[in-house]
């Protein structure tokens, strides 16, 4: 097999994560999982056969059930249940189960609206008239219990105790305040090694 592009014979294998790819109605949809396919290693042009055409629709609906699994999640620690999340995108309780269970793969449009609802779950009040009570429901602040700060004190000390410090050299902080000093001497600054 020679390259089409510049005619060289030798190949390597190249991951394909994170590369974007049409896909029926999707515009672009980018790989979340592992797929190694054949590349030119002259010109990184890649050689797909047959199978890998199959591996690669196949890897595009895994990413695609991947990502809406995910936003389906994050929406119910927030307090957005399926059945107002359905009502919300103008399906059924059912379809979004389904979704979260990777049966069924989001139309474009539906998927992107999954994702802008995601990234800014307040609009589903603004634009959809579904009604969702954020200051009854789960918070950032609940779900992720808070750190005392006598804790965060104590283990800035412990790094600080278990560090060298080292002068800096040839580094300089100039402040407003030493400025104002008579002392002209810069003031030294110190990194944790």
């Amino acid at each position: 097999m020679s390259c089409i592009h510049c005619g060289n014979n030798n190949f390597e294998k190249k991951n394909l994560k994170h590369c974007s790819y049409p896909w029926k109605d999707h515009y672009q949809v980018k790989l979340t999982v592992d797929l190694n396919v054949d590349a030119c290693s002259s010109c990184g042009a890649e050689a797909f056969t047959f199978k890998d055409i199959s591996r690669i629709d196949n890897a595009i609906i895994e990413s695609i059930h991947n990502e809406q699994e995910k936003c389906i999640k994050s929406l119910s620690l927030i307090g957005v249940n399926q059945k107002k999340l359905a009502a919300a995108l103008g399906v059924t309780p059912t379809y979004i189960s389904n979704a979260k269970k990777k049966k069924v793969e989001m139309s474009f449009t539906l998927f992107n609206l999954l994702r802008v609802f995601t990234d800014n779950p307040a609009m589903i009040n603004q634009y959809t008239g579904v009604e969702i009570n954020f200051s009854a429901s789960k918070t950032w602040e609940n779900i992720f219990p808070k750190i005392n700060e006598i804790e965060i004190l104590a283990d800035l000390t412990n790094l600080i105790n278990s560090q060298t410090l080292h002068p800096l050299t040839n580094e300089v902080e100039f402040s407003d305040e030493h400025l104002n000093k008579k002392d002209s001497s810069p003031p030294k600054l110190y990194r944790v090694a």
